[in-house]
């Protein structure tokens, strides 16, 4: 059995347990999760410079386009990109949470 040491702030702790348990830790995971490949970060910054499509995409970053839907895929599930239709393209942007990130645009530039 462990020894659980005394602790001089008790209200500070419950405070604290309280806070722990009132947040959703997995939304955030699910972001830094999407966010963790390099790949899925260059998509993020072309959609920060404007909206496209799936095979706009594939082209510039030179991927195929089922791993560009991938990627979309996982942004969009972490709520970082958006979509709309445009006859028969999809138009995918960034969503605000993805826009409320930082400025993208200063990742290549210093």
């Amino acid at each position: 059995m462990l020894d659980t040491p005394k602790c001089l702030n008790t209200s500070k702790v419950d405070r604290l347990k309280k806070e722990l348990a009132e947040n959703v830790f997995a939304d955030i995971a699910v972001i830094y999760k999407a966010l963790s490949h390099p790949s899925r970060l260059q998509v993020l910054y072309l959609l920060s410079l404007e909206p496209c499509c799936v095979c706009d995409l594939s082209h510039v970053m030179g991927i195929p386009v089922p791993t560009a839907s991938q990627y979309l895929r996982i942004l969009r599930k972490a709520g970082l990109v958006d979509f709309k239709k445009d006859g028969k393209f999809i138009i995918y942007s960034l969503t605000l949470t993805a826009q409320n990130l930082g400025d993208l645009g200063k990742l290549n530039r210093g």
